[in-house]
């Protein structure tokens, strides 16, 4: 599985078109059966006119999948505990605050999943060893995650990212006190760092990497 495919499409795209997408095709001309799954945001799976190549040439099947509801996300964390025998029980609580946090993206929930699994595997996962066992998770999330979401910004748009932090989301471009900080808004949107909401509002893509970004400026 490749996660996060936008990034490749940026800046790696020459060395996926003539290595890797030529190792799978030689895979399936030699009979090689193999399932390969690439997420990434969505425009990266359009093919627009002009383009000499996209995602979209490389796959006969495609799925969008957007942020779960809380319902979604209950039986994202449940249903797996379930079938995988594990003596574990999810408090709801703990259910609702990673659906808070994540947003309900479904990395980010699986990947919380993940971490509270390794450290507790069986027994009771309640608010409270939520809460002692946050900084650790976004510690790793931090390490395998939100650290190359934070590389491919510039200097002066890293500068804004933690500017960005520091204020309620749903914000207007004035309230970022960086110089000329409204030009680099649209480069922030095109690497997938920020959302835009109506009437030129704006927030950080998720909950989560605004909580790094935090931990980020207090470290410095």
């Amino acid at each position: 599985m490749i996660d996060n495919a936008h990034y490749i499409s940026n800046i790696y795209l020459d060395f996926w078109k003539k290595d890797i997408s030529k190792l799978f095709k030689n895979l399936s001309e030699h009979g090689c059966n193999f399932i390969l799954c690439i997420a990434g945001r969505k425009d990266i799976f359009s093919n627009p006119k002009g383009a000499d190549w996209t995602f979209v040439d490389f796959f006969n099947i495609k799925k969008e999948l957007n942020p779960f509801n809380l319902n979604e996300t209950r039986e994202s964390i449940l249903k797996p505990l379930k079938l995988s025998g594990l003596d574990l029980e999810v408090k709801d609580e703990v259910i609702e605050k990673i659906q808070d946090l994540t947003a309900g993206y479904p990395s980010f929930v699986n990947f919380i999943m993940r971490e509270l699994v390794s450290l507790k595997p069986k027994g009771r996962i309640d608010l409270r060893f939520f809460d002692e066992s946050y900084l650790n998770i976004m510690k790793s999330m931090g390490w395998e995650r939100f650290r190359s979401d934070f590389s491919i910004a510039s200097d002066k748009e890293k500068k804004i990212l933690l500017a960005m932090a520091k204020i309620p989301d749903n914000f207007s471009p004035s309230d970022i006190s960086i110089k000329d900080s409204r030009t680099q808004l649209r480069f922030l949107l095109n690497k997938g760092l920020i959302i835009k909401h109506e009437r030129g509002r704006y927030s950080l893509y998720n909950p989560l990497f605004k909580e790094y970004l935090k931990m980020l400026d207090e470290n410095e």
